[in-house]
């Protein structure tokens, strides 16, 4: 009985541990959505022109690690001069909701995220195709294994 309960509380220090680097970093989970309808995620690949082997719904996966992944590349990279406006991203990071899935391709797993931070509801069902927007839209591709940001797009702007 003792056993137990020292187990019990000690899961749940760890559990409180983690939960508070999260907070720590600035980075919510109760905007993270994920996709598991592979039709949707099918679509959403088509659509953004990527190429892929199959699919990976990544149900056990972590992706607080990824954002805060993404967020640092951000802050590395704000005054690079690219097609994507990673200042204004970085800036409005924590509005962003997130719906996010993956793929494989060459054996190697990839996440795939679509942020949007402008009013429009969002849902697990399928990802949010909206037109124009800007930075208010970005998508993301993420190598898993290498932990490395291989993809930035924000939408087209009116």
């Amino acid at each position: 009985m003792e056993k137990s309960c020292i187990i019990g509380v000690v899961l749940f220090a760890m559990a409180t541990t983690v939960l508070g680097q999260t907070d720590a970093n600035n980075i919510s989970d109760h905007n993270n959505i994920l996709i598991k309808n592979p039709e949707s995620v099918k679509t959403y690949l088509k659509g953004e022109d990527v190429q892929y082997d199959k699919l990976w719904i990544p149900a056990e996966i972590d992706v607080s690690k990824y954002k805060i992944l993404f967020k640092e590349y951000l802050q590395k990279n704000a005054d690079v001069n690219t097609s994507t406006d990673n200042k204004y991203i970085l800036e409005n990071f924590d509005k962003y909701k997130l719906q996010y899935s993956g793929f494989v391709k060459n054996s190697k797993k990839y996440l795939i995220f679509n942020m949007i931070s402008l009013a429009i509801d969002i849902n697990d069902k399928e990802f949010a195709f909206v037109f124009d927007g800007g930075c208010g839209v970005v998508r993301v591709v993420i190598d898993v294994e290498n932990n490395q940001i291989v993809r930035i797009e924000c939408n087209m702007e009116v």
